[in-house]
């Protein structure tokens, strides 16, 4: 996790809210399979940080929801994503190395519930 904090310069730089940013962030509520999940009490957040200086960009699913979740991830042209983090896998592969990463084919992500995933693109 460290040394995927130091690969994104959009992480290594103070947040101050109010101050103007250079890089884009979007937050949201809503999943493909179930809309109806997507109120003020969803337990559910997708954030996504377009990258500076030449990063790629980053995806996360934030869950506390008990029940697993498909949502389409972000459409980025040119850009394949790939899974750097999925905190519901097991051991070494939970966390992907600089290289490692899994590629996401599909337009789509299914999750288990209590779960952080993050995807990069290239």
């Amino acid at each position: 996790m460290i040394a995927l904090h130091k690969r994104h310069a959009i992480l290594q730089r103070p947040f101050s809210p109010g101050r103007p940013t250079t890089g884009e962030f979007s937050t949201s509520r809503r999943t493909f399979e179930n809309p109806g999940r997507d109120g003020p009490a969803s337990h559910i957040r997708l954030l996504t940080v377009g990258g500076l200086e030449g990063d790629s960009d980053l995806h996360a699913i934030l869950s506390i929801d008990d029940g697993d979740f498909e949502y389409q991830r972000p459409r980025v042209a040119g850009w394949r994503w790939l899974r750097a983090v999925g905190m519901g896998l097991d051991s070494p592969v939970d966390i992907a190395g600089l290289g490692q990463e899994q590629p996401i084919e599909a337009t789509t992500y299914r999750a288990n519930g209590r779960n952080v995933v993050v995807l990069t693109s290239r």
